[in-house]
């Protein structure tokens, strides 16, 4: 199935089902862009288009942190995520200067 939706005035035909959220999701699709437009007035569509998508990233992202900050159970806490990535690039430098170590053994 095909739905019709309008976003800054084009319409895209979707295949999902018409609901009152796939209705919102447009609308807010399309006031984001439009938010966005007068001050990129030379910009073209498609590139408006992107620019909204890092915004609406951007705020899924700072809502996601702020979730995690506001339940730390819902997931691990920004701490433990630092200290797992500082482990693992301490596992990688550690494994590259073993490789290393060992091209210049063979040399």
């Amino acid at each position: 199935m095909s739905t019709p939706i309008t976003i800054f005035g084009k319409t895209y035909h979707v295949k999902a089902e018409a609901s009152a959220e796939l209705d919102e999701l447009a609308r807010f699709v399309d006031s984001k862009i439009r938010e966005l437009a007068p001050s990129q007035s030379k910009t073209a569509t498609i590139d408006l288009a992107v620019l909204t998508a890092l915004n609406i990233a951007q705020d899924l992202f700072d809502a996601k942190e702020g979730a995690l900050k506001s339940n730390p159970k819902s997931g691990p806490s920004i701490r433990e995520l630092e200290t797992q990535a500082g482990s693992l690039v301490k596992n990688v430098e550690d494994q590259l200067e073993r490789i290393h170590k060992a091209k210049d053994k063979k040399r």
